[in-house]
């Protein structure tokens, strides 16, 4: 796919993938374990097999037991608070808290054939439903449903009334609080949450886009996509080459050259059924076009009810400050408004936006700052631009970085960078940014190379960590910076501490993420906790840690 966000599709990948195959616990697991409070160490007294968080302090917990060699299939299960009061007796098998919606505050339990959904009322152990699956999901955002997958027959539970669907459907994700998707023999679609099909299942990809719309992929690659609401309502047919969402508009690109082709119904149904799915009016688009499908189709807009307001004319459109669109035509860019007016005409080699403020604009050799409207900032260009924030920029002129604060840009001041400082943009991971709002946010620390290796910066222009490093630095959590991940890669904290033999847990990234104070480190292959500054909060004896609630984790030797 060309004119798309990898990290954006990944993102969302990894999104549904965590719905359906969240662990039960990160690293792999030893065989004794306990709880460690930051202050006080190891607190239970009694030695378990297995322990999992639950919720308001419950624990799911087996007691170790010599001689029993396969826990699994042992009805030794039970839950415990952190003083290890007896809360349900240790006789079932595999009890888990319900993925999906922690909030409802419900626990799976296997009887080895299959597993049930358990609630705890007051000293009551009770079933929730006599519903049976493979695996319960909890929906996020909503109290009232749940659903099976992994089954011959899956269903669709209401805990609040009682009543259950059954569906023959293989249910795999939710988009939002409505819909589940499924997949069926033609690919994947959704069902609402009576079990009725509102998307068939035609579809290579579908997942939650944007925050209220749905991402559709079709083909057996993905070839095609189109956009829905979050009422799986056609706004994007799905019949072009890519959408990307602006802030009003969405920017979409078709498979033709930029000829004004009206397809034939009949092409346009072997593409895709939409048009007799979900649409009452027959519509003709521009769209796939066999002999060109792989050149490279020119760009338009709709709006978000899905009217065409902007022609296929272009080359490409970004998003640019408030509602403004960067525009490239026939090479050259300008700024257009969210109707198609031109606002810059087309005669810069690129623009870029800045903190959703300002335009960094390339003409020739120099570049110019433009401000809302295509107004310039100052009365002169520059050999280079470089924006630390919406306020601060840095303005190469005659080998040297000048600093300016836009709130006063008449007055430059030198800086002690020239122009062998290269800086970047320090993204922090995971990141949620996509693509044309990458310079939308605030940024403390930047990438910092000179003389071929690589630091990092602050946004006073503070250096943080040497230019030393031959690996670009990668920017944790907000927690902590590490250059090369691979073993033997340097880490440092916020303040420019090198953690030295420390090495961050790749495996354990959500784990690490979780924790708004603390880091999970190993050390001589054992793992420990350290705070912000670099100080051990637990040791490096453990094979497993398990973050709870920032003072308390589960451990394993």
């Amino acid at each position: 796919m060309t004119y798309k966000s990898t990290k954006r599709l990944l993102a969302a990948v990894l999104f549904f993938l965590s719905i359906l195959f969240v662990p039960a616990n990160v690293l792999a697991q030893g065989e004794v374990y306990n709880i460690y409070e930051i202050g006080k160490g190891e607190i239970l007294k009694t030695k378990y097999r297995y322990i999992e968080y639950l919720y308001d302090g419950l624990l799911a917990a087996i007691p170790y037991m010599p001689g029993v060699e396969d826990y699994d299939w042992s009805n030794l299960t039970g839950v415990i608070d952190f003083g290890e009061n007896s809360i349900v007796p240790f006789k079932y098998r595999n009890i888990h808290a319900l993925k999906g919606n922690p909030d409802l505050r419900l626990m799976t339990v296997s009887d080895g054939r299959s597993v049930m959904l358990y609630r705890l009322k007051g000293s009551l152990f009770e079933r929730v439903t006599p519903v049976s699956g493979w695996k319960f999901h909890g929906i996020p955002g909503n109290d009232s449903i749940v659903f099976t997958s992994g089954g011959v027959e899956n269903h669709i539970i209401n805990i609040k009334n009682g009543a259950y669907t059954p569906v023959t459907h293989s249910l795999r994700a939710t988009l939002y609080d409505r819909f589940l998707e499924f997949k069926g023999d033609g690919g994947r679609g959704l069902l609402n949450l009576k079990g009725e099909v509102v998307v068939p299942a035609a579809y290579y990809r579908i997942m939650p886009y944007e925050g209220s719309y749905i991402f559709l992929e079709r083909g057996s690659k993905g070839d095609t996509i189109g956009i829905l609401n979050r009422h799986a309502e056609i706004i994007i047919p799905p019949v072009f080459r890519d959408v990307i969402k602006g802030r009003n508009r969405f920017f979409v690109r078709s498979f033709n050259n930029g000829r004004k082709l009206r397809l034939p119904e009949k092409a346009i149904e072997e593409v895709s059924d939409w048009k007799a799915t979900w649409n009452k009016k027959a519509q003709k688009w521009y769209s796939l076009n066999a002999k060109q499908i792989n050149q490279l189709g020119l760009v338009g807009a709709f709006d978000l009810s899905g009217k065409l307001v902007i022609p296929f004319v272009y080359d490409y459109l970004r998003t640019g400050v408030d509602t403004e669109i960067i525009a490239s035509k026939s090479s050259k860019v300008g700024i257009i408004s969210e109707d198609g007016k031109v606002l810059i005409n087309f005669m810069y080699q690129s623009i870029e936006s800045a903190f959703d403020s300002y335009y960094v604009a390339k003409l020739g050799a120099k570049k110019r700052v433009l401000g809302r409207g295509g107004k310039p900032v100052f009365g002169e260009v520059f050999d280079d631009v470089f924006f630390l924030s919406a306020e601060k920029v840095l303005l190469l002129r005659q080998g040297q970085w000048f600093l300016c604060d836009l709130r006063k840009p008449g007055v430059l001041t030198k800086t002690g960078l020239t122009r062998e400082s290269r800086l970047q943009y320090l993204y922090e991971y995971p990141s949620s940014n996509e693509y044309g709002k990458h310079k939308t946010d605030k940024y403390t620390y930047f990438e910092y190379r000179k003389n071929g290796k690589y630091g990092i910066i602050d946004d006073n222009l503070k250096v943080v960590v040497s230019s030393i490093h031959d690996h670009t630095p990668t920017f944790y959590f907000g927690k902590f910076f590490e250059f090369n991940v691979r073993p033997g890669g340097s880490a440092y904290t916020l303040k420019g501490k090198f953690m030295e033999g420390l090495g961050t847990v790749t495996s354990a990234d959500f784990e690490s993420s979780r924790i708004s104070n603390a880091i999970i480190c190993h050390k001589n292959k054992k793992y420990g906790v350290i705070d912000l500054d670099g100080n051990e909060l637990i040791p490096f004896e453990y094979t497993f840690i398990s973050h709870i609630d920032g003072k308390r984790f589960v451990v394993s030797k």
